[in-house]
């Protein structure tokens, strides 16, 4: 696969995708501010072959089909959320309406065969409505095709620290100490892998917005039901390790 050394699209770039070495790339990137969210289409040349812009939510999220379907999330005109399926040529296929609650959005979204599978977490603030606050419960959602929800389980991460996070203040004495566990002042999804699926498996990472230390939980596929989840860590690298089975990645913070 050979590409032109250097070719510019608008914005930051959040997420690069292809379905075949021959390409094309698909670059979801951020249009000309963050509330913008530009898709395009680029040959191996570095033409761009289309390009969309959408409504965006500061954070753009795109998932890429094995059909060759890539799946956006971005608002709806009437403050909803979507998942919007963009064909090779740049056409809409369809638009899937996903029910949410008043300061959620989309934080991570995994498209499957017979429908999507859905991380929810606090909105960004510039997305809310004056006296509105982003959510402070988050959630796993598994939905059909048509959008219809087929289970929804809350998370709770819970108080959250770690040995190599220390802190120092007038409750110490002024003295280095570990960090004490306390609530998460927002919660987010995980920076890396924070949703993935895998046989009878779901496994979806969240964690402190301030601190980034957080747990990955996992869920049963068919019913939702919270199965295990891990001690809390700095945010980390998960993977499918095969069928229903992850590995999960450790940082130490120094400890």
């Amino acid at each position: 696969m050979t590409l032109s050394s250097r070719f510019d699209l608008p914005g930051q770039i959040r997420s690069v995708a292809a379905q075949h070495p021959s390409g094309p790339l698909y670059a979801t990137t951020y249009g000309a501010n963050p509330l913008e969210t530009v898709v395009s289409s680029v040959d191996l040349s570095g033409r761009v072959l289309w390009q969309r812009a959408y409504p965006g939510t500061g954070r753009p999220r795109s998932r890429l089909s094995p059909s060759g379907t890539l799946w956006l999330a971005r608002p709806t005109d009437g403050g909803g959320r979507a998942l919007e399926g963009i064909l090779p040529d740049g056409s809409v296929d369809r638009t899937v309406i996903l029910p949410c609650r008043a300061g959620e959005e989309v934080a991570a979204f995994v498209a499957l065969g017979d429908g999507f599978c859905v991380s929810w977490a606090g909105a960004a603030p510039m997305l809310l409505a004056p006296g509105w606050r982003p959510s402070q419960v988050p959630r796993v959602a598994r939905y059909s095709r048509d959008g219809q929800c087929l289970w929804s389980t809350p998370i709770d991460l819970g108080p959250v620290s770690h040995p190599g996070m220390l802190e120092v203040n007038a409750e110490t004495g002024w003295e280095v100490r570990t960090a004490a566990p306390r609530p998460p002042e927002w919660v987010e999804a995980a920076r890396w892998e924070p949703l993935l699926v895998s046989g009878d498996r779901v496994a979806a990472g969240f964690a402190d917005g301030r601190s980034g230390v957080g747990r990955t939980f996992f869920l049963d596929f068919v019913s939702g039901a919270l199965v295990a989840v891990t001690d809390p860590g700095p945010s980390r690298r998960n993977a499918i390790a095969g069928h229903g089975a992850f590995l999960v990645g450790t940082l130490g913070y120094g400890a």
